[in-house]
């Protein structure tokens, strides 16, 4: 008994005698240089005092640099927290295992987009992520637009009516790193939740079983032209964005505008008029420049120009009798029958009561989307418009010029012509550049490839008239006419520019060809 206390004894007394060297070692280190303390780390016998000593390190690439020297990811864990750096942060979190201690650190991080960025360091492709994702959306609106907006842009209106209603449908696939990708954001369920009244809206992510590649929709709620809806049309993308999905071939970006919006069997007569006559412009110009229409753009978004002319030939859809709108919709209805149509009316009357245009490929780029937005708005603006005027007894000169414009879609003239017709019938001067060079590159970019890879080498246009009577001499006076011959200039001008392009194109192959040769 005597002989145990007295190891005892020694076991305490050689502890205390390596608690003083520790100690003396560890004030001494205190009063060195980084580089020294680290050197002298190795000297001290547990991890408690190497943290000590780690922490009053300056930089953070010296703290990191200790890390392989402390045993246990809770002791990193606590060193990582003190570093100044977010990527410092971020840096770190390949030196620890466990996702829970990865989490820890994550939430520590100041900005938002470098927990996004953070998040492809987790072992979890799912649930830590999605547990991430939504605790930093439960943020402020003002926190969300910090990290998800650009400081110095300013996010103007989009032009349209506000008494217009719109939706849109953002369609991704799975992102680059296989953690943060479709499948986390799908989980969701709501992102940018306000309370409306008794009422939680916002933007819906859930499956989209149509993409082959582990697809998302993220839909938004009811949109009208505001400063604070354009906002969240810009935070949509950049978070897609920020966690690197991918809007494939397969993907569309359909836009909706309220179908309470024409209030007439006119206004959807200028609806089809202004839409059938303009379809394959149309088609040409509903992407950013670079890009043309995907490759199933007939199987998903196929014109509907030829079924309204065959129905108007065929008598399917009545006008000399018809007073009733709702059954006119549906007469419409029947003759689009399917809703995978650039211009589909199926929704009318039926749950979403919208008028959805699908011919766009997906994007997360938000200022194509405005720009979406902004055309399609405008069609279904001007058609409604175009109906008020035409009751009108006495109409303006500018009442005139639009109705001119409008029948002028329906003549056989050169397309970049009626292109310009269809411009100056909807936009600004200054909104018509950004549709005259999707146009430009659109069909350079046609003209450049094979048939079998054109998409719209596989789709049928038509002409539609619904033959109401009206006496263009009336719209055509010498203002007008100065318009058009302004339209013919500019037509000239596009023209050229293709023409141009293509030689320099043409005049490149045969240079190309001669040194291959």
């Amino acid at each position: 008994m005597e002989r145990k206390n007295s190891i005892e004894r020694l076991i305490l007394l050689s502890n205390n005698i390596r608690f003083s060297k520790s100690k003396k070692i560890k004030e001494k280190l205190m009063l060195l240089s980084d580089d020294e303390k680290i050197k002298g780390l190795n000297q001290l016998n547990n991890d408690s005092d190497k943290i000590e000593i780690i922490k009053t390190l300056q930089e953070d690439d010296k703290k990191i640099e200790t890390l392989e020297l402390l045993s246990s990811d809770s002791d990193k864990v606590e060193i990582i927290k003190t570093l100044q750096e977010d990527d410092k942060k971020i840096e770190a979190l390949e030196l620890l295992s466990s996702d829970d201690d990865k989490e820890e650190i994550i939430e520590t991080l100041q900005k938002g987009d470098k927990k996004i960025k953070a998040l492809g360091k987790l072992n979890d492709h799912y649930e830590k992520t999605r547990k991430i994702l939504a605790r930093l959306l439960e943020n402020s609106r003002n926190n969300l637009k910090e990290f998800l907006l650009e400081k110095d842009k300013t996010y103007t209106k989009i032009g349209l009516d506000p008494k217009m209603t719109v939706g849109i449908e953002i369609e991704t696939e799975n992102g680059i790193r296989p953690n943060v990708n479709t499948l986390v954001i799908r989980k969701l369920k709501k992102i940018f939740k306000r309370q409306i009244g008794e009422k939680v809206i916002g933007w819906e992510t859930k499956p989209d079983f149509s993409l082959p590649d582990g697809g998302v929709e993220v839909t938004s709620p009811v949109l009208t032209d505001s400063e604070e809806n354009v906002e969240e049309i810009y935070m949509t993308c950049s978070l897609l964005q920020k966690c690197e999905t991918i809007p494939t071939e397969h993907c569309g970006g359909h836009v909706h505008i309220g179908a309470d919006y024409l209030k007439s069997i006119d206004a959807y007569i200028n609806l089809f008029e202004i839409w059938g006559n303009a379809e394959q412009i149309i088609y040409k110009i509903s992407n950013e420049v670079g890009t043309i229409p995907r490759t199933g753009i007939k199987k998903y978004a196929e014109p509907i120009s030829p079924k309204l002319k065959n129905a108007i030939e065929k008598g399917s859809i009545n006008l000399d009798n018809e007073e009733d709108l709702d059954k006119f919709i549906k007469d419409i209805q029947k003759v689009q029958r399917f809703k995978y149509s650039g211009l589909n009316l199926l929704n009318i009357n039926n749950g979403k009561n919208t008028i959805e245009f699908r011919i766009p490929n997906g994007t997360i780029n938000p200022d194509t989307w405005i720009e979406n937005i902004r055309m399609y708005g405008r069609i279904v603006q001007m058609s409604q418009k175009l109906a008020e005027i035409e009751k009108k007894t006495e109409k303006t000169e500018e009442d005139k010029r639009l109705l001119y414009l409008k029948e002028c879609l329906k003549e056989e003239i050169p397309e970049q012509e009626k292109l310009e017709i269809l411009l100056e019938l909807l936009f600004s001067k200054e909104e018509k550049k950004v549709y005259r060079d999707r146009y430009i590159s659109s069909t350079k970019i046609l003209k450049r490839i094979e048939d079998d890879d054109n998409p719209l080498k596989a789709v049928e246009f038509s002409r539609v008239d619904f033959k109401r009577k009206h006496n263009l001499e009336e719209y055509h006076d010498i203002a007008i006419k100065n318009r058009i011959e302004a339209i013919n200039e500019i037509t000239k001008e596009t023209v050229q520019s293709i023409k141009t392009e293509n030689k320099l194109e043409k005049v490149d192959n045969e240079n190309m060809e001669e040194m291959d040769g």
